[in-house]
């Protein structure tokens, strides 16, 4: 529930710093809290029904929360090794996204050339 709630956390205060339209409805898109939920292999059900038991019961919900941060202070302990992997991860996606516009730019241009070689 720590790591669940820690991760939750992080994601929408990230969100709340990139977000565009200020008057959002909710600070993160479902897809965020499935990945979320995948990452942790919880149920989101199961995690929603705990999580309302835990406002139900504020008094272990700050208990809780307390965890929580402790989490999130133990992560930023580790960030500059987190943030080597994760720049190898963002200059992997970048390379990967180069490549995919390269191959949509050439297909473009091939169907031009099919294109054009059908009206002469």
């Amino acid at each position: 529930m720590v790591a669940v709630l820690a991760d939750i956390h992080l994601a929408e205060a990230a969100t709340a710093i990139n977000r565009v339209e200020k008057d959002s409805e909710k600070l993160l898109p479902g897809m965020e809290y499935a990945k979320i939920m995948a990452l942790h292999s919880v149920d989101f059900n199961h995690f929603k029904t705990s999580f309302d038991w835990y406002m139900e019961h504020p008094v272990l919900f700050d208990l809780l929360y307390d965890e929580v941060l402790e989490h999130i202070s133990q992560q930023e302990q580790h960030l500059p090794e987190l943030d080597t992997k994760g720049q190898e991860a963002i200059d992997a996606e970048t390379k990967k996204q180069q490549l995919d516009a390269e191959k949509r730019l050439k297909l473009e241009e091939l169907r031009q050339r099919m294109m054009k070689g059908g009206k002469q």
